[in-house]
């Protein structure tokens, strides 16, 4: 008797043994059935919106680069959350965080869901959409090993380099240049991104349905390999674009593919003369539903000219995937993206303090040690606002939105301007360098400053201005909640600091 318990328990132990040594992960059972998480559509009047399970979504947001503090600064995944938390007090709706190949698949054909769940997990602990960072094959152009598996390193004959003696070590391991669109690269990348997807589809069914992830983004300015690299790997544009926008295409169409259906996007520099028609190329292609762009510059004339060049692409959102976070007019930068129907992200909320980053610590939003910048509070207040009226930017047609301070790349500390939408003619005024918006949708508008400026407002037509005005905000819902009520004396409303007013408007 006593020998057959020793059999079972060596048994038991020998089972157990493989099963650490694997080091694989029960995967919980679901059904699959597929759902559509999110899309572009288009208004009767032309504006293209985005939605979430049908609802609206804005585009307001910001990265964090949890790769850097997890891989540098040796954080471990559930010591995140204070970042999270601060990505919170930026009043911004949804929150870009890479999650690499590597981080999927950490051997070959052994996978782990832990990043992708803990970082879901995080972003519902504090209300926030979440879109994926792809950090696949190229990351600035480079492959680098720090997001790629070992495997598909250090196999130079299946997974070819476009010049393997140009490699050297980076922050995050070797960088080096993959040889795009090869069969098996593709093959490998697609089960992971695959993978993926199922992992973020069974968390969202185990986990009440949320939808947090809105979208997914294609790996992160892949164009650099096309563009910025050429002397190193000694390849020419015209020789990498064609298999880089097939590869790209390709790893899109794996998450239209899934179970879990939502937008999908890719970012591109703006160093190169012909990027407005790479872009049109990659979205002509399919799989990558918008191409945005990540011009890194403060001058408002060329933000919104190039959101003018991305919306006359077909069918594309146009929105800047990345802008730098030290630029303190990124409020209206941001304000001038979203009267233009456009989605804009800062770069980023706070830089790692490594050393190997010293240089690029003024990036963030916040200081490296959480505090704040002399800019800081600029950009929440201004994004407190934006955030209270998210509904109606994410809708309301670009004739019906109209900013207030934004025409010149720094803000005016004294300003009296005009506009008008289709009802209401607006006189805004400020002595505080104020930078405030009025829109109209439906049959009500609303305007905010971040100071306490003044507003006049006189009625077009037929739809006169109501003498009361509420105070509130969209809730993460959309349901607008009232604070409190306020009388409109002559049309006149002085408007308190990122206070948010609506006003009817009656026949």
């Amino acid at each position: 008797m006593m020998n057959n318990v020793w059999v079972l328990i060596c048994l038991l132990l020998i089972s157990c043994s493989k099963k650490d040594q694997n080091n694989e992960e029960e995967e919980p059972v679901v059904q699959r059935t597929p759902i559509e998480v999110s899309s572009m559509k288009t208004t009767i009047g032309g504006r293209r919106y985005l939605t979430v399970d049908n609802k609206l979504f804005l585009m307001l947001g910001a990265q964090l680069r949890t790769d850097y503090f997890i891989q540098l600064d040796k954080r471990k995944l559930d010591q995140l959350d204070d970042y999270f938390a601060l990505a919170k007090s930026m009043n911004i709706t949804v929150l870009q965080v890479p999650i690499a190949w590597r981080d999927v698949e950490y051997e070959k054909d052994k996978y782990t869901r832990d990043m992708i769940n803990h970082i879901i997990g995080y972003c519902e602990k504090y209300d926030l959409k979440l879109e994926i960072l792809w950090y696949g094959s190229y990351m600035c152009g480079y492959s680098v090993r720090g997001y790629i598996p070992n495997y598909v390193v250090d196999d130079v004959i299946n997974y070819p380099q476009l010049k393997p003696s140009v490699s050297f070590i980076g922050w995050l391991g070797k960088h080096f240049y993959l040889k795009p669109n090869t069969p098996l690269l593709v093959e490998r990348e697609s089960k992971a991104l695959s993978y993926m997807m199922d992992a973020i589809y069974d968390y969202n069914q185990l986990n009440g349905n949320k939808l947090t992830v809105v979208g997914i983004q294609i790996q992160n300015e892949a164009d650099m390999l096309a563009t910025r690299h050429n002397n190193e790997h000694g390849y020419t544009p015209e020789s990498i674009w064609p298999d880089l926008i097939d590869m790209m295409a390709t790893l899109g169409r794996v998450v239209k593919s899934s179970a879990y259906k939502c937008y999908t996007r890719t970012n591109l520099t703006t160093t190169y003369d012909d990027f407005i028609e790479r872009s049109k190329q990659i979205v002509l292609k399919g799989g990558v539903d918008f191409v945005g762009l990540d011009p890194y510059t403060d001058q408002v004339n060329v933000i919104s000219n190039m959101l003018t060049d991305l919306h006359a692409i077909p069918n594309n959102f146009a929105h800047i995937g990345e802008n730098g976070g030290e630029y303190p007019n990124n409020d209206i930068l941001t304000l001038k993206a979203l009267i233009q129907g456009a989605g804009y992200s800062i770069f980023e909320v706070v830089t790692t303090p490594h050393e190997y980053l010293k240089d690029w610590t003024l990036r963030g939003v916040y200081n490296p040690d959480f505090s704040k910048k002399s800019h800081t509070n600029r950009i929440m207040d201004a994004y407190k606002i934006y955030k209270n009226a998210w509904c109606d930017f994410a809708i309301a047609e670009t004739k019906n939105m109209v900013g207030f301070n934004i025409k010149n790349n720094e803000l005016s500390s004294s300003l009296m301007e005009s506009h008008s939408t289709e009802s209401v003619r607006f006189n805004w005024n400020t002595n505080n360098s104020g930078i405030g918006y009025a829109l109209e949708n439906n049959d009500y508008v609303i305007v905010s400053s971040t100071k306490s400026d003044e507003i006049t407002m006189q009625s077009l037509g037929n739809k006169q201005i109501d003498s009361k005005a509420e105070v509130g905000y969209y809730d993460i819902e959309g349901s607008w909640i009232k604070e409190s009520e306020v009388n409109i004396q002559n049309n006149k409303l002085s408007l308190l600091a990122t206070k948010t007013y609506r006003i009817k408007l009656v026949l």
